[in-house]
């Protein structure tokens, strides 16, 4: 995933279709509304290195919106009154709309967009470190390490995974995790993320990497 830096606005639009229609449960019967459907909007505006990766992926997803062509995209924001250790996290896939942009000195585009999606941008429990792991499979050829860290499988890493977390594991003779004790405990991780280390320290050329277990969060 790309990350897109000096954004002075990001914030998200949600809107639902609606029905109305009849209910008969009693005798006169009265009339409801039903959502029928739901989409957000995303208005952007940032500045951009027009060489840069970002800009380009942004760029191309505008012009090739009408094929059918969307971005998945990734939205962390600290929360008010916190550090950003505990962020916000939204995510979601949506199309590149209504792109402007005008080049300033220093080579620098300021570019305004929009990011229209269908359905509702799925929203990520906040600020949940790792508390306890459960060793689901320890692998095998390991090397004992400090501090490694935890890289998310299931959600995939960075797609409103858990982040930050690492760990230290001790090994037996087979190079198969005996013990593992959290050191950092991350954040947005969930009871049930399933990690891994692939840490070249830790995990050689032909081992078998560990997989493991969200068991607690703190």
């Amino acid at each position: 995933m790309t990350e897109v830096l000096s954004l002075t606005n990001a914030s998200i639009s949600v809107s639902s279709d609606t029905q109305d229609v009849l209910d008969y449960s009693t005798d006169f019967g009265f009339k409801t509304s039903l959502v029928t459907g739901n989409s957000y909007t995303i208005g952007c505006a940032l500045n951009l290195d027009p060489t840069s990766e970002g800009y380009k992926i942004l760029k191309r997803a505008a012009q090739t919106s009408a094929n059918g062509v969307a971005v998945e995209w990734y939205r962390e924001l600290p929360l008010v009154g916190s550090t950003n250790t505990d962020p916000q996290v939204d995510a979601g896939v949506a199309f590149v709309s209504n792109w402007s942009e005008s080049l300033e000195a220093g080579n620098i585009a300021t570019c305004t967009f929009d990011l229209a999606g269908y359905g509702a941008p799925k929203n990520y429990q906040q600020g949940d470190g790792v508390a306890t792991l459960t060793i689901t499979n320890g692998g095998s050829g390991l090397s004992a390490g400090t501090g490694v860290a935890l890289v998310s499988t299931t959600p995939a890493q960075g797609n409103g995974s858990g982040k930050n977390g690492t760990a230290t594991i001790t090994v037996n003779g087979s190079g198969v995790i005996q013990t593992i004790t959290v050191v950092d405990a991350g954040q947005s991780y969930k009871v049930g993320d399933v990690l891994t280390m692939d840490d070249a320290a830790v995990v050689g050329s032909g081992d078998t990497a560990p997989v493991l277990t969200v068991a607690t969060v703190a």
